[in-house]
């Protein structure tokens, strides 16, 4: 099959810049599980649900991204005659020479660190928040009593379990 050069290589510039929004997309979610985890530790509500709603805002320009992509990744399927499943920048580069190839090579490479550094961050915010959830589960058991008992501590510092009594009584 013969490809026509000059809109192959239109393609691969219009993925340059489609790849250059995916990088800047992922440095922003970078620095937003930075804020969160910040807004999380300091306890600071506000912030936190401020920054949640942005993110829910941005979620929109996240998938218009993501169609873009598509798009473009289709169209490159289409043009050099393979499935769009197998239409990726390592394929693409087999048809290309020079600068292009070059950036696109680098592009991916760029954007392999960063989604490595995402995954470690996403990570990171996800072990807070389930340190979180086990710190006010054992802080509420301890407040309205667990299943079996409570534990309660003196001036001096020994527990004393009390079967079936929380803390705070539930009773009106």
């Amino acid at each position: 099959m013969t490809v026509d050069m000059e809109k192959l290589n239109g393609l691969a510039d219009e993925l340059v810049d489609v790849l250059d929004e995916e990088m800047l997309r992922i440095e922003l979610t970078l620095e937003r599980l930075d804020e969160v985890r910040a807004a999380i530790i300091k306890r600071d509500n506000d912030s936190l649900e401020e920054l949640l709603g942005i993110i829910h805002k941005e979620q929109q320009d996240n998938l218009s991204l993501d169609n873009k992509r598509r798009a473009v990744r289709a169209r490159i399927a289409q043009l050099t005659g393979v499935v769009v499943e197998q239409a990726n920048i390592s394929r693409l580069c087999g048809f290309l020479a020079g600068d292009r190839k070059a950036i696109l090579i680098e592009k991916q490479s760029q954007i392999a660190g960063m989604a490595g550094k995402l995954k470690i961050e996403h990570t990171a915010t996800s072990m807070l928040l389930r340190d979180c959830v086990q710190l006010n589960r054992t802080l509420l058991r301890g407040l309205f009593g667990a299943q079996s008992e409570t534990a309660t501590y003196n001036a001096s510092g020994n527990s004393s379990m009390q079967v079936h009594k929380g803390f705070v009584s539930m009773r009106a």
